[in-house]
């Protein structure tokens, strides 16, 4: 027998009581009930979880916005102590670009008077003061390549811009040189010396003259490889920087300066 009941197609079974049938659709029913009452909580962890993923993945994206480069960070860079931008190129090809595309009129071109130096400029280096200029001339030694062949000190000459030339006799010079002309200004005896500072959460490299400096790792050209002196600068100055040892000039001696 068949009976309907709010539209609902429902089965009897002639050997049972009307009770037991009762009996039998509500134990029916209790069991759909908690199942449901399973899939709504299953769903509800689903979801959650989806917009935790969501949440998650926002964050990240707003972590990788504001950890973007700008554009002078792709360079070896620091601000003088009275605010001057001071680029260094870390290759031939960074040399190159340097030249070709940031040096302006009334910025002052450096270079460490030794093979294998970086193309350095100094953004209105020519209104810059005689300290900031020391500090990019310590910079500017430092990153050449003079600190792989642990030499101490090395002497270091800004020219303005428009002394610096990639013509010789009317000839193109090769990748990463150039032709420098007139009279320079010369920093005798620079030391190589680098400051690594923990700048709010932020890791900058400085030259060791500069103003002001302190709670810093001081390195100068040593007998320790740059993964222990990596090491070394994030426990100290309690950072993480995946990219700490390509700012690491060479094998070091690391040290502790003004440090509270």
């Amino acid at each position: 027998i068949l009976i309907w009941c709010f539209f609902v197609k429902v089965k009897i079974q002639l050997d049972r009581t009307a009770m037991e049938n009762a009996q039998h659709y509500y134990a029916i029913y209790k069991k759909y009930k908690k199942k449901i009452a399973g899939a709504k909580k299953a769903l509800e962890k689903m979801e959650k979880k989806r917009a935790n993923t969501k949440e998650k993945k926002e964050r990240q994206i707003k972590v990788r916005k504001i950890r973007e480069k700008k554009w002078y960070e792709h360079f070896h860079y620091f601000f003088t102590s009275d605010g001057i931008l001071v680029l260094a190129g870390k290759n031939a090809s960074q040399n190159e670009k340097l030249f070709s595309k940031y040096l302006e009129k009334g910025d002052l071109f450096m270079h460490a008077d030794v093979v294998g130096a970086p193309a350095t400029i100094i953004k209105h280096g020519e209104e810059v003061s005689e300290s900031a200029l020391k500090e990019a001339a310590q910079f500017s030694a430092s990153y050449s390549s003079a600190w792989k062949n642990k030499v101490s000190s090395v002497d270091v000459y800004a020219v303005s811009s428009e002394q610096v030339s990639k013509y010789s006799m009317g000839e193109y010079v090769s990748k990463g040189g150039f032709v420098i002309k007139g009279r320079r200004k010369w920093f005798k005896n620079v030391e190589l010396k680098l400051a690594f500072v923990n700048r709010e959460g932020k890791l900058l490299v400085l030259p060791a003259n500069y103003k002001g400096l302190k709670n810093a790792v001081v390195l100068s050209p040593g007998d320790e490889k740059k993964s222990k002196v990596a090491k070394f600068i994030e426990h100290f100055l309690k950072i993480k920087e995946p990219e700490i040892e390509a700012l690491i000039p060479g094998e070091s001696r690391a040290e502790l300066y003004n440090f509270q």
